[in-house]
């Protein structure tokens, strides 16, 4: 029977184990694998986790999604109607007062606004909902590769 430490790669560790580098980078620690983080790119980092959730379907883009006065009833639905068991996040192009004391009291749901989304919120979402406007500014936003850190 081999001993653990012949069943492990080069430097000592075992071939699977990911090794950090100082440059943000992350290698098979028994090849020459180099994958590179999106630190340098915020802007392609976005854009790949949108694209991710079109593939997925869980991209959501509403005509509108407004409140003219701060009631949570009116959204309650919202969660039946898009099929949502876990945390979603709702992009704003602009917070009103009235829409967000709608919709804070709703736990399935974190509301960001669409100059401070990032791809982090993304992932971490089932599903994405994005009124036209709050759409048309992060189309815009990562066209102009304007990413706000």
């Amino acid at each position: 029977m081999a001993s653990e430490a012949h069943r492990k790669g080069p430097g000592g560790f075992h071939p699977l184990t990911p090794v950090a580098t100082r440059w943000g980078r992350v290698r098979a620690a028994s090849a020459n694998v180099w994958v590179s983080t999106s630190e340098g790119d915020p802007s392609k980092a976005l854009l790949e986790s949108l694209k991710g959730k079109i593939q997925d379907q869980e991209l959501v883009v509403l005509n509108s999604l407004s409140a003219t006065t701060p009631k949570t009833k009116p959204f309650a639905g919202l969660t039946r109607s898009f099929g949502i068991e876990r945390k979603s996040v709702i992009v704003l192009e602009e917070f009103t007062e009235a829409l967000v004391k709608s919709l804070r009291n709703l736990s399935a749901f974190e509301l960001r606004r669409a100059d401070d989304l990032n791809a982090f919120d993304i992932l971490n979402a089932q599903k994405v909902l994005l009124p036209k406007g709050a759409f048309q500014r992060l189309e815009q936003r990562i066209r102009n590769g304007v990413i706000s850190r």
